[in-house]
């Protein structure tokens, strides 16, 4: 089965809220990051991030950046990431 990227076609404030439930982007060691957020629309959604960098003058700045976007079969433990609320998938 091929996964559709749905990233352009989901709203600006549930990519926001999946960016927020991603590690603090100073401290993280990993590059890459996934969360997962059920969305209102198309359901329980897995959101790839990616760390970028940014400079203005003499100083840097980073931030994570949404770069792929799949609908997932996964299930959300109850109580959790209900409403568009994002929650952080477990790393193995």
């Amino acid at each position: 089965m091929v996964s559709e990227d749905i990233l352009r076609k989901i709203g600006g404030q549930y990519i926001a809220a999946a960016l927020q439930a991603s590690p603090n982007v100073e401290t993280s060691k990993e590059d890459f990051q996934e969360t997962i957020i059920e969305l209102p629309v198309s359901g329980t959604t897995r959101f790839k991030c990616q760390r970028m960098t940014g400079k203005q003058g003499k100083y840097r700045y980073r931030f994570w950046m949404a770069v792929e976007a799949v609908r997932t079969e996964e299930t959300i433990p109850f109580g959790e990431g209900r409403e568009g609320r994002a929650i952080k998938k477990p790393t193995d």
